[in-house]
C-alpha cells in the first residue's frame, strides 16, 4: 500500500532546527493509527509504504513494533537527522519475520539519500548545515518472496542507479 499523506513544508524546515517544534507529532501518531489499522483490515497489506521525510526519528520504536504485531512491512522516510552538522535524509525499511522458535524479530535496514535534489541540498546549506558525502550503495532486499530495492525521491533521476537491479 502507498500511503500518500500530505508532509507540511513547515515540518520539513522545522526538521533542520536544534530546537523543532513538535506540536504536529500527535496528530501524526493518530493518522499512523488509523492508516496501520486500515493496512491491517481484510484485504491485509504485506508492505505500506510512507513519503519521504514523513515520519520523526523518535516513532521508531513505535514503528518497529507496529510492524512486529501486526507483521506489515513498512518503508519510509525519516525526518532529517542532524549530526555533527550534517544534515541526513534516512530510508527505513522494516521488514518482520518470524523466527525458527515462533518468535517475532523485525529486520531493520536505515541508508542516507545518496543523491540530493539540488532545492534540497540549498536548503541545507541555507541552515549552516553540510550534505553528509555518502557512499551508501542501493541493496536488494529479499521479503516474502519478492525482492526489492529502495530509492529515494531524486535518486531516481540517476540512470546507473535505476538500472542496477534491472536482470534481477
Amino acid at each position: 500500500g502507498i500511503v500518500n499523506i500530505k508532509v507540511p513544508e513547515e515540518n520539513i524546515i522545522d526538521s533542520f532546527k536544534l530546537n523543532r517544534k513538535t506540536n504536529h507529532y500527535k496528530k501524526l501518531q493518530e493518522q499512523l493509527f488509523l492508516i496501520l489499522n486500515e493496512a491491517d483490515r481484510k484485504p491485509k497489506c504485506d508492505l505500506v509504504i510512507l513519503p519521504e521525510v514523513s515520519i520523526p526519528l523518535h516513532f521508531l520504536p513505535f514503528i518497529v513494533n507496529q510492524s512486529r504485531t501486526r507483521q506489515i512491512g513498512l518503508v519510509f522516510g525519516c525526518e532529517h537527522i542532524i549530526l555533527n552538522n550534517e544534515c541526513m535524509n534516512l530510508i527505513f525499511v522494516v521488514l518482520p519475520e518470524v523466527n525458527e522458535y515462533g518468535f517475532t524479530q523485525c529486520y531493520l535496514y536505515a541508508r542516507n539519500k545518496k543523491y540530493y535534489a539540488p532545492k534540497e541540498e540549498e536548503l541545507i546549506k541555507s541552515f549552516g548545515l553540510k550534505v553528509p558525502s555518502t557512499q551508501t550503495d542501493y541493496i536488494r532486499h529479499f521479503w516474502r518472496n519478492c525482492f526489492f530495492s529502495t530509492y529515494n525521491c531524486y535518486e531516481l533521476t540517476e540512470i546507473n542507479s535505476r538500472g542496477k537491479f534491472r536482470s534481477y
